[in-house]
């Protein structure tokens, strides 16, 4: 007994060295249904291993753990939980060497649950999730499918932006400073921001324009997420004369984000400003106007003698 609970203990111990999480597609799924309706859906689990793999499949809940939207994994499960109305056809698939597997499955919605969105994960691993949770791994040990549902009926749809905001303050020297704006769901269905950033100077040109959600990333109900919009700055002393002298502007700007965050929803519209000011190539220009005037001085003198 005692060798044999010591061959499982080093079983156990070597199973998060040796698992590999399997590859899945697509990485989210966005469902919709109305009460007591079943939807089906498909993932597709891929095996690139030169032998054939048997992988396990469970489910778990997940909310926003901070507000970069990073999801938190967790094993409890509500009556209203995702996770309690989806179905697989097994617990366990068996994919060939070297090939993928469409998986199926189903949620069946419950009778008497509100409407709104309710978020969980499918996930998929190499091992069953008791052997998992006796040797202590955590979901490393696992690929997550984020999984997207939203009932119909009726539903809070309300969302408030709280701050947008350049990362520098002050006089700046180039335009490719970082926007960070935050975006607060009141309501109970998810929003994903869709919308720009324009950058216009003292007389209404447009100088920049940035995709104020490039990503698709969603924010969850009851919860607040903070979007950042960076642009890559220009690198070396020359580049950033090149791109002053292209942006060709100075003085004041207005960066105006304006925001679409889907049908029922209030739009979104807020603007900041801030100063340009180009003094590397102010710098330059001056420098050659020095020269040029020591230049045609030097030139008369030489004229006069």
């Amino acid at each position: 007994m005692k060798l044999r609970s010591l061959i499982t203990s080093l079983i156990l111990f070597a199973i998060p060295f040796c698992m590999q999480a399997a590859a899945v597609s697509p990485a989210t799924i966005d469902l919709m249904g109305g009460r007591n309706e079943t939807v089906a859906s498909t993932f597709t689990v891929i095996n690139t291993k030169a032998t054939s793999e048997t992988y396990y499949l469970d489910t778990l809940s997940f909310q926003a753990k901070n507000e970069t939207g990073e999801p938190q994994f967790s094993s409890q499960k509500t009556q209203d939980d995702l996770t309690k109305w989806i179905k697989f056809p097994s617990d366990h698939i068996q994919v060939p060497a070297r090939s993928k597997l469409d998986v199926p499955f189903t949620i069946h919605v419950p009778a008497d649950v509100a409407g709104g969105s309710y978020q969980s994960a499918i996930t998929v691993s190499s091992a069953p999730s008791e052997i998992v949770a006796t040797n202590g791994a955590v979901i490393e040990a696992k690929t997550a499918i984020l999984i997207f549902f939203t009932v119909k009926g009726d539903s809070t749809k309300k969302a408030a932006l709280l701050d947008f905001l350049p990362s520098e303050r002050g006089i700046l020297s180039d335009l490719h400073q970082t926007f960070t704006y935050r975006i607060q769901d009141q309501g109970n269905v998810y929003v994903i921001p869709d919308g720009t950033v324009t950058i216009k100077d003292l007389f209404g040109r447009t100088i920049q324009t940035r995709n104020a959600n490039e990503a698709k990333n969603r924010v969850l109900p009851m919860s607040t997420r903070s979007f950042q919009l960076t642009d890559q700055k220009p690198k070396g002393f020359l580049n950033t004369l090149n791109d002053q002298a292209r942006l060709f502007a100075i003085g004041p700007m207005h960066a105006t984000l304006a925001l679409n965050l889907g049908e029922g929803f209030q739009p979104i519209n807020a603007t900041t400003s801030f100063w340009y000011v180009p003094y590397q190539l102010i710098l330059v220009v001056i420098a050659l106007i020095v020269l040029v005037l020591l230049g045609y001085r030097f030139l008369s003198k030489h004229k006069k003698t």
